[in-house]
């Protein structure tokens, strides 16, 4: 008998020859298949790290011989986007704007993120809602204004589960 397992953690870098795309549209096809559509590349991106991380629920009972018993609990997921700033980028300024809008309603929004890479022969896309959590700015001078960087950090947390494409380059998919 085989068994096919299942990582329930893991950190990945999204550093190598992929896209960030940024506020696009997660849609449900008929027998429950989603997909991500839309969105804007993010311009200036330089890396990126999609870390999961997954609770254990304590199942142990006074009868288990003083063994513990524990079970997968819950998965959870933070990204972690860096990017050179462009000021006139319309996509950096919505992602800087859910941390310094005054509209309440907005500040409570998530935005659709996915990660696109492809091989040559096979585009992998993997996307799901995140929440803003923290953003950094780093500025050594006037932006693009005088030609020096602004490095901007922002760190998402998961309010989706993450979802995951894999598309042959010249038609057909599999996930």
């Amino acid at each position: 008998m085989s068994f096919n397992l299942t990582n329930l953690t893991g950190s990945y870098a999204l550093n190598g020859n992929g896209d960030l795309i940024v506020g696009g549209s997660i849609t449900t096809g008929s027998g429950g298949a989603q997909s991500f559509t839309g969105g804007e590349s993010l311009k200036g991106f330089k890396s990126g790290t999609l870390n999961i991380t997954a609770s254990s629920v304590d199942n142990s009972a006074r009868g288990d011989g003083g063994w513990a018993v524990n079970s997968p609990g819950a998965r959870t997921a933070t990204l972690e986007v860096t990017f050179n700033r462009i000021i006139s980028d319309t996509t950096q300024q919505s992602l800087i704007d859910l941390f310094t809008a005054t509209d309440a309603d907005f500040k409570n929004k998530g935005v659709a993120i996915a990660y696109k890479t492809s091989d040559g022969a096979t585009t992998k896309t993997i996307y799901g809602v995140f929440v803003p959590t923290d953003l950094s700015q780093n500025q050594t001078g006037g932006g693009d204004a005088d030609g020096t960087a602004e490095e901007v950090s922002i760190t998402f947390a998961s309010w989706s589960p993450l979802s995951k494409d894999s598309t042959t380059n010249g038609g057909g998919s599999s996930t």
